[in-house]
Order: structure tokens, then sequence, then C-alpha cells
């Protein structure tokens, strides 16, 4: 009884954690559009400015400034359009720290056309896959690391997909069917890993849309 109280308080802080993490995420779209609001407002007295610069015939004052403008411009440039300003974060910010450990990303993910999904839900279940995969890649000390995310529609259903290389063993978690390292099974005994409990935070967020998680070793 106290042993099961007490991985249930445990599993609550992390996954409290974690949808404190996709709460600042969103606020960081919120941050990243009223910076592009601020931006358009901004473009009339750019061009009243250029205007200015060419009538007076300052070709190259008018180059540099242009140039000034290119730059600005590119900090609210996301490389991945996922069609949802909170995957659109999600995605692009998982993009960058895989670049920044070599790690090769791919995305076909766009978010689905059905108004029936929460972007928040989809948040979870995406951020949580992704750091996975990152976490799975950073560990590795040879071989090809990549991280491929991609969905689809297939009739009435959203599907999902992420695919990473791994190293080490693999095996499933007999009361949760996810799987766990058996070095995290040695560290964290019953208690669930941090990767068994991303996962279970996916697995819940699919539940509630009559969905389940699939998960292939190859």
């Amino acid at each position: 009884m106290i042993m099961g109280l007490q991985e249930e308080k445990e599993r609550y802080f992390v996954e409290q954690q974690q949808v404190h993490a996709i709460q600042e995420r969103m606020v960081e779209v919120d941050q990243f559009y009223d910076g592009i609001r601020r931006m358009k407002h901004e473009m009339k007295n750019h061009l009243t400015n250029i205007k200015g610069l060419l009538e007076s015939g300052d070709y190259g004052g008018m180059g540099q400034y242009i140039s000034r403008m290119d730059e600005s411009m590119d900090a609210f440039e996301f490389s991945i359009k996922t069609g949802n300003a909170v995957t659109d974060v999600i995605v692009n910010d998982r993009q960058k720290a895989t670049e920044k450990q070599g790690i090769q990303f791919r995305s076909e993910f766009n978010y689905p056309e059905s108004e029936r999904y929460d972007a928040y839900d989809i948040g979870i279940i995406v951020n949580n896959l992704l750091q996975n995969a990152l976490e799975a890649c950073g560990k590795m000390r040879q071989g090809d690391r990549y991280i491929f995310i991609s969905s689809r529609q297939k009739r009435k259903f959203f599907l999902i997909e992420v695919r990473n290389p791994f190293q080490g063993e693999i095996i499933m978690d007999a009361d949760m069917n996810l799987p766990i390292s058996t070095k995290e099974k040695e560290l964290f005994g019953r208690q669930g890993s941090m990767h068994e409990i991303g996962l279970s935070n996916v697995k819940r967020e699919a539940e509630k849309y009559m969905g389940d998680v699939d998960i292939r070793v190859k």
C-alpha cells in the first residue's frame, strides 16, 4: 500500500513536470507570434525608410537596411511547418537540439485537420516521443544517429510515428507494456524510469482518443 502510494506520487510529480514543460512551450508560441505581430506593425515604418533612401539615391544604405531586415525576420522563421503553432515550436526545438548533437533530423509530421484533437494533447505526445528518441540517440557511441517523425491520416485515425536507432538491450515492462532498458530497470526498480513515464504519458494521451501505442524493436 505504502509502496503503491509512493510510486503514484513519484509518477505524478514527473507528469506534472512534463505538463509544466509543455505550458512553457505554449508561452513561447505566444511570444513568437507576438513578435510577428510587432514585426508587421513595424513593416510600414521600414517601407517608409526604404522609400526615403531610394529617393535620396543612397542605394548602399538601402542595401544595408534591407540586409538588417532579413536578419531580424529570420529570427521569426521556422524551418519546419507542421500546421499548428504548438507543434511548430516543439518539432523545431527538437530539430535544433538534434543538430547540436550531430544527429540527423527529418520531419514529415503534419498536424491533423480534424478539430476533434486538442493541440495540447498532440503536443504532449510529440514532445515525449521526440525527447525519448533524442535521449536514445544521445547514448549511442557508434553508428548512424537519426530521428524521423511522420504522420498520416488513415480513415478516422491519426497516426504518429517516430523512428530512431538505439544501443543496448530493451525489455518490455509487464505491467505497462512499455519498453525499459535493463540498466534503468536496475536503477529505478518498479517505480519506473523517466523514459517509461514519458511513454506512459504518450499512452495516456492516445487513450483519450480511443487510440493506443505500438512499440516495435528491430
